[in-house]
């Protein structure tokens, strides 16, 4: 036979029938690109009058390749030109008898540089397909061209290139049970994924999990790791949390999702986490005094900065009529900068950007959005206390009130502490009363009680 197109078989079944015969089973994939002889008999055995259980013998003439193209595989993802078992010339004698499991090939194997090209038997695997399971050996082969260092086991069958080993990658190592590779990607679910930290030149922090998807692109230069919902990223060394993905690329980690830390979380769509230091264009953000503690202090849509060595965090507001929440107040400060002293518990606040005024304003229902200005804030979380500076008026009920020093200072439930040594003007645009040296309690809009001193004229 000078030109066979391709040549499928059949083998007995690794596993017999209940009379114990073992049906012959079609083989899933098939030698292709070959010429042979078949030889059925000796030639000299008239009648097959004599036996020689060593016929039928087929001898190949030339070198065959085995493909894994087939589109039921992965739709086809293989591509011949790239992975394919060349196979040497090889002969099989007994072809009435012969044992599935001692059925082997010769060759190498070419994976278009997932591994480096090696020499392996290409063999009847469980699921009847062509294959091999291969163990590298202890320093791995290079994959994806030196882009990562894989180690352990490789099986190929009509199941796809399939791992269950370690794979190194930049600072990263992946311990996986069940791994796929295609030409430009591997697919893992990792029983952990552990990030080594690393501070000389670019940075990544420490980070593991367990049961992590993994989703790899080494000629994009990026691994994709989402954490399983029950077993979030350990990141950082603060036990802080992480749910969501994360992307690690030769320039950097990425990620996306909301991360828990210092009784803080933040929420983001994409972050860049450097070894202690984390920082998105748009997250939001929320904290309290302690994990029994309700939420303290949020905020939605910020430019945020928080820097684990330096204990400190920094958050632009990127909406200008965005309001930082202050719960357990009950109040809103439209405010654009807040900087965060984790070790302290407090907040310095101000308006750094925008050019509308600050308002700080109750959001209790008592009192009827109580508001005036302020130039800056501060927030005591330990004390829940939030403190206002350059409060020069507040318009209460028919009245300007105006705080000694333009000092504001608030607990929770909105209860503002006594204004003393305040000056109340009544009847705005043209003040009849003035009142100074005045003790007051604010308690809303529109109400307002206390003592004062009055300068009384008689009009008369």
């Amino acid at each position: 036979m000078n030109i066979i197109d391709s040549m499928k078989f059949l083998v007995p079944s690794f596993e017999a029938d209940q009379y114990g015969r073992r049906e012959l089973v079609p083989i899933r994939n098939k030698l292709q690109n070959m010429t042979g002889e078949l030889f059925i008999d000796k030639p000299n055995n008239k009648s097959s009058r004599d036996r020689f259980p060593e016929y039928p013998i087929f001898r190949s003439g030339n070198d065959s390749y085995v493909y894994w193209d087939d589109r039921r595989i992965f739709n086809g993802v293989y591509d011949r030109s790239k992975v394919y078992f060349h196979v040497e010339p090889f002969e099989i004698d007994s072809l009435d008898t012969f044992e599935t499991e001692g059925l082997a090939f010769n060759g190498q194997f070419y994976s278009g540089d997932i591994f480096p090209m090696f020499e392996e038997d290409l063999k009847v695997m469980p699921d009847y397909s062509l294959g091999f399971i291969r163990t590298t050996p202890p320093s791995g082969f290079a994959a994806y061209g030196g882009k990562g260092q894989y180690r352990d086991t490789i099986k190929v069958t009509n199941a796809g290139i399939e791992g269950k080993g370690v794979l190194d990658y930049l600072t990263s190592t992946v311990y996986t049970q069940n791994s796929l590779f295609f030409l430009d990607s591997m697919n893992a679910i990792a029983d952990t994924f552990l990030l080594r930290p690393q501070m000389a030149g670019t940075e990544y922090p420490p980070a593991r999990a367990k049961k992590t998807k993994v989703h790899w692109e080494p000629y994009n230069d990026v691994m994709f790791v989402r954490n399983h919902k029950d077993e979030p990223f350990d990141i950082f060394d603060i036990h802080a949390s992480h749910r969501g993905f994360l992307a690690l690329r030769p320039s950097g980690l990425e990620g996306g999702g909301r991360t828990d830390f210092e009784n803080a979380q933040t929420q983001a769509a994409l972050y860049r986490f450097d070894h202690h230091r984390m920082y998105s264009e748009d997250l939001n953000f929320r904290v309290r005094l302690n994990a029994e503690s309700p939420w303290a202090f949020s905020f939605e849509r910020a430019r945020g900065d928080i820097d684990f060595g330096q204990r400190r965090g920094e958050f632009a507001m990127l909406e200008p009529d965005s309001a930082l929440h202050f719960i357990e107040n009950q109040y809103e400060v439209y405010m654009d900068h807040a900087v965060w002293d984790m070790d302290a518990k407090t907040f310095d606040l101000d308006q750094l950007a925008s050019q509308r005024p600050a308002y700080m304003v109750s959001s209790r229902t008592s009192q009827d959005s109580l508001n005036y200005e302020a130039q800056t804030a501060k927030y005591y979380m330990a004390d829940t206390l939030l403190e206002g500076y350059g409060v020069k008026r507040m318009e209460v009920a028919d009245a300007w009130i105006y705080p000694d020093t333009g000092y504001v200072a608030i607990r929770d439930n909105a209860k503002m502490d006594r204004l003393d040594n305040a000056r109340v003007e009544v009847l705005w645009d043209d003040p009849y009363h003035k009142f100074y040296e005045a003790n007051l309690r604010v308690r809303g809009r529109r109400d307002y009680r206390g003592r004062s001193r009055v300068d009384y004229l008689d009009r008369f």
